[in-house]
């Protein structure tokens, strides 16, 4: 059980299997070694193995307060294993002691994203904005909050930003296409997607996928609706951290 920091006894002298521990857990944040890389063990109850991995984990953040890979750690079995409790209480932790950095805050945000909470969401991005305001993910961040609230004055409030910070213009006409879309607004969709193609003609494989998803959305089965919307969302987070990654390497 994770104990708070004014729980730990400072008088108490370390055993020697105490010692061994955290010089073991002490190795483990410095290699930091991927979660879930092995094959599961064969065995009646992998539980067991759980309540090891948390307990490993929340010592780990008990003696090394600093380390924040054990909350990556944790963050990254707590996804994998759907655990929400888990990843909760991780973030509640990473949230008082690792509040500035990006990693951290990013996956602060998918989980507003995940559980619907909008003002979450945008208190998140409002922090990486300040924490990072050369950087231009916390504006594509906003931009796809904003997006997926189709709110148009906040749209264009992040837009303009997008813009003044030096967003490639394929980002934001990608992402003009994508509010038209979900605001059904199929006129000028198509439009824009025309203007797309003919300014951006090295795009033209995504392109393609763009028309086809654009179709279903305006199909009278809602299923498709619904199926062309996440692929949209998806197809758009695959594209633009493409992009992102390659101008940030190209700095």
């Amino acid at each position: 059980e994770f104990k708070k920091e004014e729980d730990i006894r400072s008088d108490r002298r370390p055993g020697e299997m105490e010692l061994f521990s955290r010089e073991t857990l002490l190795n483990l944040a410095r290699t930091m070694p991927p979660v879930n890389s092995l094959k599961q063990l064969e065995i009646d109850d992998p539980a067991f193995l759980e309540k090891i991995f948390w307990q490993m984990i929340f010592l780990g953040l008990e003696w090394f307060p600093s380390e924040k890979w054990f909350i990556e750690a944790g963050l990254k079995n707590a996804t994998d294993t759907k655990n929400i409790e888990m990843k909760t209480r991780l973030l509640e932790i990473g949230s008082e002691r690792f509040y500035t950095d990006m990693v951290f805050l990013r996956e602060m945000y998918y989980f507003k994203l995940e559980n619907r909470d909008a003002a979450g969401a945008a208190g998140v991005v409002n922090q990486l904005i300040k924490q990072y305001p050369s950087e231009l993910e916390p504006i594509y961040l906003g931009l796809k909050l904003s997006l997926l609230l189709t709110k148009k004055i906040t749209y264009q409030s992040f837009r303009k930003l997008a813009i003044a910070k030096g967003m490639p213009g394929e980002i934001v006409e990608l992402f003009d296409i994508s509010f038209d879309l979900l605001n059904h607004d199929k006129k000028s969709a198509m439009g824009r997607i025309t203007e797309f193609e003919r300014e951006f003609l090295q795009y033209q494989y995504y392109i393609t996928t763009l028309r086809y998803i654009a179709g279903d959305f305006f199909s009278d089965d809602e299923t498709r609706v619904k199926r062309a919307k996440k692929a949209l969302i998806d197809s758009i987070d695959q594209f633009c951290d493409l992009e992102l990654r390659t101008k940030s390497k190209k700095k």
